[in-house]
């Protein structure tokens, strides 16, 4: 089990030095890990938002959990987890317009966008109110959600989720010219390396998010790409849910994002995996994200 403990405040990344053990190995991930297969226990679902076909998979069991996944990811991501923690809760899993099952029209992936798809879920549903969990972008998603819907919103849980813009705005266009234009594969996979893996992760790992990266196409990239550079991303707006923050310890979290998520979280608890974790947490760790979330959501 991983304990708990809230965060204060405290210079540069002094909360980024707190590791709080997961208690296996890293880079111990059984096949099952890589949540390729269909669960015959999940119901697959769809909606459509704003003419977009979206689609989840709902669990039915006890209080819900909504998960969110992140730029260029998809719900099944979540399968372990729900797998895990069927007997105890509700889950839901979102493929993000542009991702996994659902539509990927040449439009702007927004965030109000994406905010309105995971509110027509719940409707969809018919959930009042959940834990949401979001990973990488899906924790802007969830945040921005919580901004929105704060009476439908009962805790929080960011995973390895960057709040902040993703290169400083002197660089951005820079940085985004390279997808645009013809060499997009070799800057999708630079991009999927650099960000996506640590030391410890595994090969399989490392095949299966590639894989699943790389066939998201190129105009949503460039879309979900502008949104995750845009400057105002940042939202100092303080949500008082209860939150959770889980993170890896690989050095692109900027200098003094402890202090911006104090900040703007005060009811957060804060842990990181241990070193050598990459950014698929929910792969690379799955048994103990789900005992994370189990005891958090108790």
């Amino acid at each position: 089990m991983i304990e708990t403990r809230s965060h204060h405040r405290g210079p540069g990344l002094a909360l980024l030095s707190l590791v709080f053990s997961f208690g296996v190995s890293a880079c111990s991930v059984p096949q099952e890990n890589l949540a390729i297969g269909p669960s015959t226990r999940i119901s697959e679902k769809s909606i459509e938002v704003d003419g977009i076909e979206v689609h989840y998979d709902d669990w039915r069991g006890g209080a819900p959990i909504v998960f969110v996944h992140g730029a260029f990811g998809e719900g099944r991501l979540w399968r372990n987890q729900m797998e895990q923690m069927a007997h105890t809760r509700r889950m839901i899993a979102i493929d993000l317009p542009g991702h996994g099952r659902s539509d990927a029209p040449r439009i702007e992936y927004t965030r109000e966008l994406l905010v309105r798809v995971v509110d027509a879920v719940l409707d969809d549903a018919r959930v009042d109110s959940a834990t949401f969990v979001g990973h990488s972008l899906g924790s802007v998603v969830v945040r921005d959600y919580a901004l929105a819907f704060p009476e439908k919103v009962d805790q929080l849980v960011l995973v390895d989720g960057l709040l902040v813009p993703l290169v400083p705005e002197e660089s951005r266009e820079a940085t985004l010219e390279p997808f645009r234009g013809e060499d997009f594969e070799q800057a999708a996979t630079a991009f999927i390396d650099t960000f996506m893996f640590g030391a410890d992760s595994p090969d399989d790992v490392r095949a299966f998010v590639r894989e699943m990266m790389l066939s998201v196409p190129r105009h949503v990239w460039i879309s979900v790409l502008e949104v995750a550079s845009s400057p105002d991303i940042l939202d100092e707006t303080t949500i008082p849910a209860r939150t959770l923050g889980i993170y890896t310890q690989n050095d692109y979290i900027p200098e003094g994002y402890d202090e911006f998520l104090a900040n703007t979280f005060p009811r957060m608890d804060f842990q990181t995996v241990p070193e050598g974790v990459g950014h698929y947490i929910m792969l690379e760790q799955s048994t103990e994200l789900s005992a994370t979330l189990t005891e958090f959501t108790r």
